[in-house]
């Protein structure tokens, strides 16, 4: 073998070898993404009093198909999310589903990362909600949030929380079944869309505040999808998705844990 041969060769062999760097997991379009719901935020604030004056009118507040609509979607966004997270990640562990268990457990971490985010800047905004004061949209004050449930109304919990799962669950489909994304897209964002906006038919938030639950909640499901499935080895999957559970001979169930590589 002739020495240009040989560099070659060894050349394409250590080419081979080399680890393919995983993509980036917050893109451009992430970026766009942002800065649209933010964009959106701002906008949606001049008509804060002016929705929250028409949700609480007695033809609204009084309308038993809105009123019905609004408890069942709020319910689904808290706790409904976390019990069809965990739900989701249970049944796919009992029945050894592994494609049940990576949605169930993805969108969990989805709704937990975005609730932290949540936490954070609802905590340090201090903005009151509408029922403490429907005329004062702009009643902010720096950190008041952590003393006060009616001063954590930046941004909506409920949204952030009802977003990440159906942002979640649907990047989630674009791995497991592509031909129905579209389907469980509209599903899953058309219920967020309704338990964000009762909310401010409870006189709880205003609208910027669901407009910009809403973002955190997609941006967390979908980079915390990303991030997984570009990362398999990473340890909340190896923790999680290499659990067991089974029920227990006396009741109840049985955990078990297993290292997977």
């Amino acid at each position: 073998m002739t020495l240009a041969a040989a560099s070659v060769l060894a050349a394409s062999t250590a080419t081979a070898q080399a680890p393919t760097a995983p993509p980036p997991t917050f893109t451009a379009g992430d970026g766009w993404m942002a800065g649209g719901f933010v964009a959106a935020t701002l906008l949606a604030m001049p008509f804060d009093e002016r929705l929250a004056r028409w949700m609480q009118q007695p033809a609204q507040q009084n309308d038993a198909a809105m009123k019905n609509t609004a408890t069942v979607f709020r319910n689904l966004a808290d706790p409904g999310t976390v019990v069809i997270g965990g739900g989701l990640y249970i049944a796919g562990r009992l029945t050894h589903d592994r494609t049940m268990t990576d949605v169930g457990l993805h969108s969990s971490e989805a709704i937990v990362a975005a609730s932290v985010a949540g936490f954070v800047i609802k905590s340090a905004a201090g903005r009151a909600r509408p029922r403490v004061d429907i005329a004062n949209p702009h009643d902010y004050k720096f950190g008041r949030g952590l003393n006060s449930n009616d001063y954590e109304s930046f941004p909506s919990g409920h949204a952030l929380a009802a977003f990440a799962l159906a942002s979640a669950v649907t990047a989630e489909a674009g791995y497991h079944w592509v031909d129905k994304q579209t389907l469980i897209g509209a599903l899953t964002y058309g219920g967020a869309t309704l338990s964000a906006l009762s909310r401010p038919y409870n006189n709880a938030h205003w609208l910027s505040d669901v407009v910009l639950g809403a973002g955190i909640g997609t941006l967390a499901g979908r980079l915390v999808v990303r991030w997984q499935h570009t990362h398999p080895d990473n340890w909340v999957d190896r923790t999680f998705l290499g659990m067991s559970v089974a029920p227990a001979p006396g009741g109840g169930v049985a955990v078990a844990f297993h290292a997977t590589r």
